[in-house]
């Protein structure tokens, strides 16, 4: 199985004609499914864009996951709310333009199955050297994170990474059942494990601001699913890769895409991966 997946393209952000020529370099892979991992665009008619330049170059299935700039509300804007984004007008959008909607969900070919989900932060990810509550955190979080002003809904971040968390691993759960199943690439926004942050520890408002980069409490959640073997997510721009090898003698393969505004970037993997 060929997968190849991007995140980070924040159209109009990088301009279209990037965004195309990424597309094209993808299409050449000949991936037999593409996952857009969240920040497609700056606001809905521009997500609604990036979805049809890709369905215009790519011929094959396209899975797409939200990031938290897909739900941002326009300041000043009255009638929309970022609720409403992510339980009505996205996965309708995504489905209108041809794609998947890939919340929770897996695709499964050739014994490979591929899981997703936004992976909201829940604070886990912030520095070790910074002790704060989680009210603190989200008192805070404007002064570090767009985010903290752009987001309208009435979940708190733990509520909600804890509510997108409990879909996505009853879907992991599925797939450790399924004996059609030999291992499970997992792509998320937010990242989820330790090697993917980016840390910075001479640098207070880095380690704090770290608390809205990562979702460590489902990566750990994650890491006891014994089928998963790769880990793929965007959302810091801070590219990375790591194998982390865990007790039980698993290796899992990680990356953080190094993507960004006008430098998309995108990964493609074969599975199983040749034998070095």
């Amino acid at each position: 199985m060929k997968l190849a997946v991007t995140s980070d393209l924040h159209l109009p952000l990088t301009p279209a004609s990037v965004i195309i020529d990424l597309a094209a370099e993808m299409a050449t892979f000949s991936p037999q499914a593409v996952v857009l991992a969240g920040d497609l665009g700056e606001s809905l008619p521009d997500v609604q864009r990036c979805l049809h330049l890709f369905k215009g170059l790519v011929d094959c299935p396209i899975l797409v996951l939200a990031g938290n700039h897909d739900l941002w509300i326009p300041l000043g804007y009255r009638g929309l709310s970022s609720q409403a984004l992510w339980v009505k007008y996205l996965p309708e959008l995504v489905e209108q333009a041809g794609c998947t909607w890939f919340e929770g969900q897996a695709l499964i070919a050739e014994g490979v199955a591929v899981a997703g989900t936004i992976a909201w932060y829940d604070y886990s990810g912030v520095d070790p050297s910074i002790h704060a509550s989680a009210e603190t955190f989200a008192r805070e979080k404007r002064y570090f994170n767009p985010d903290g002003v752009r987001i309208d809904w009435p979940w708190t971040d733990p509520q909600f990474a804890g509510m997108v968390s409990v879909p996505f691993l009853a879907t992991l759960d599925r797939l450790e059942a399924d004996l059609t199943v030999r291992q499970t690439v997992v792509v998320t926004h937010v990242p989820l494990l330790d090697c993917q942050m980016c840390r910075n520890p001479d640098n207070p408002d880095w380690s704090f601001s770290n608390a809205y980069f990562g979702n460590l409490t489902l990566g750990d959640q994650v890491l006891q699913r014994t089928k998963v073997t790769h880990i793929i997510s965007g959302h810091t721009h801070v590219g990375r890769e790591s194998l982390v090898k865990l007790t039980d003698g698993r290796t899992i393969h990680c990356w953080v895409l190094n993507s960004h505004c006008s430098r998309p970037a995108w990964l493609g993997i074969t599975l199983p991966e040749p034998v070095s």
